[in-house]
């Protein structure tokens, strides 16, 4: 689902009615919210749940399991997945950081009698099921990033040939961005690990 509606852009552009234009705005949309995932990389809208494994060996250290994607919301966390599937109840663990989203890693708490470990495949003793995503909806910044994405590169259409709008959407480069946009995506962007 798109970070922001064609009414939504059309609002923020102005000037524009009827929907003889929705079509092309659709494009834009998914042009930028590809762009800003793929300059960030991270997803601003994790909105349903999605089950990733980790490596009992690689992945964790001591009571630590390292993730390897943002995770905004977490459903259950299971530990020796590959056998005998035992959950790990949310009072058994801590997320890092502590107070805010998005999750970079799981700690075990000290009191917990479980550990990360599997019994045959470690690469699938670890299973969490959750949001993966910086949040469940985009932040505001981000929604504004967005909205001057799209009217930029809505208002620059015909001038810009090097923009190419294909079947699977538009596709954008960071000079049909506004350079203060690239700012704000900048403070953004995942550092690799």
């Amino acid at each position: 689902m798109a970070y922001i509606s064609v009414a939504e852009a059309k609002a923020y552009i102005g000037g524009i009615s009827g929907t003889g234009d929705d079509s092309l705005l659709s494009a834009i949309i998914d042009g930028a919210e590809s762009f800003i995932e793929q300059y960030t990389g991270r997803d601003f809208k994790a909105d349903t749940d999605v089950t990733r494994y980790f490596d009992a060996n690689k992945d964790t250290d001591g009571e630590y399991l390292y993730l390897d994607f943002d995770l905004c919301s977490i459903t259950t966390v299971v530990t020796d997945a590959d056998n005998s599937d035992t959950s790990i109840a949310s009072t058994e663990y801590v997320t890092v950081p502590r107070n805010a989203t998005p999750y970079y890693a799981l700690k075990l708490l000290g009191s917990s009698t479980n550990e990360w470990t599997y019994t045959d495949d470690p690469e699938m003793g670890i299973e969490i099921t959750g949001k993966w995503g910086w949040s469940e909806a985009p932040p505001a910044d981000i929604d504004a990033a967005m909205k001057d994405i799209v009217k930029s590169v809505y208002r620059s259409r015909d001038a810009n040939a090097d923009t190419a709008i294909l079947s699977s959407g538009m596709v954008i480069t960071a000079n049909d961005i506004p350079k203060l946009t690239l700012r704000t995506l900048q403070a953004y962007r995942r550092i690799p690990v």
